[in-house]
């Protein structure tokens, strides 16, 4: 059983499909365990989980990756006629009956757990990309290099400069002498105008980039309409999760969707902008902005 947002390398999952044993948990050491299920391990056997404790008991957490026998079904089955659905009821369930539960150390493993996980996961996936498939149409004057794909009915227009790893969709329009550096990946029938400047950035669909934007380290959701002269600085910042404070070393702005930012509009590193957002122009947003709000 493996979660859909979590990375994990084909090493630790051999591991788990080739040890013996049934029920088996790939389970990984983090600083953060509050956010996680908190795994307590005995003579590599799990003892018990406790799901986002409040206190730090054991910095090993579960993945959420599981190698379990066919009879789980079964067990699931007559859980959920109960009302349970949870699956940490169900290994309570299994470890109430004494049935065994083992454990292995994922090797390479990340989670979207924070918005800004999305920027670090892309990163790690865009890494391993090697090959070219450029679909669309690339005017005169537009340079390429390291491993970019370029959807159907994309065009890029003269004079841009592309550097892998990259990802852009179909439908887009890049450019007129606009940069995109590695680790950027743009969604469908997106456009980003002229003289802009993208860096380890996720955009998503149907988002329209006015021209002279500069964004790093940046995350803007679908729909979204920036006008010119855009700025999102990366740079250090601490963000308030939940009562929790997170360090970042290096993280743009996030932008939710069908947000609109008008001309000239700074956004300092580590801010979020929600969704449904009007900002009007020459603004410098240096606190985050809650959805549907309008700075005037």
């Amino acid at each position: 059983m493996l979660p859909g947002d979590n990375i994990i390398d084909d090493v630790s999952i051999a591991h788990l499909l080739n040890n013996p044993a049934e029920y088996i948990l790939l389970i990984k050491e983090h600083h953060q365990p509050s956010k996680y299920g908190v795994v307590h391990v005995k003579d590599e056997k799990i003892q018990s989980i406790i799901e986002k404790p409040k206190k730090e008991t054991s910095h090993f957490i579960s993945t959420g990756i599981y190698k379990f026998p066919a009879t789980i079904f079964t067990l699931l089955d007559e859980l959920q006629h109960k009302g349970i659905h949870a699956l940490t009821s169900v290994i309570e369930s299994l470890l109430e009956n004494e049935t065994e539960i083992h454990t292995i150390f994922a090797d390479h493993w990340m989670d979207i757990v924070y918005p800004w996980d999305i920027i670090k996961v892309n990163e790690s996936i865009l890494q391993r990309m090697q090959t070219d498939s450029i679909q669309g149409t690339l005017e005169g004057g537009v340079t390429v290099k390291g491993p970019v794909f370029i959807g159907k009915n994309t065009k890029i227009y003269a004079g841009c400069y592309l550097v892998g790893p990259i990802i852009i969709g179909e439908g887009c329009e890049i450019g007129p002498n606009t940069c995109i550096f590695p680790s950027t990946v743009i969604g469908n029938n997106s456009v980003i105008n002229a003289f802009s400047e993208l860096r380890n950035s996720v955009i998503f669909s149907n988002v329209h980039i006015g021209s002279h934007a500069t964004l790093a380290q940046t995350i803007i959701g679908q729909c979204t309409k920036i006008h010119n002269n855009f700025s999102s600085i990366s740079g250090e910042s601490t963000i308030e999760d939940e009562g929790e404070y997170v360090n970042l070393s290096d993280i743009g702005s996030i932008i939710g969707e069908d947000t609109i930012i008008q001309s000239h509009v700074v956004i300092d590193p580590g801010i979020i902008i929600g969704r449904e957002v009007h900002i009007n122009s020459m603004k410098h947003i240096n606190v985050s902005i809650p959805s549907k709000s309008k700075v005037m």
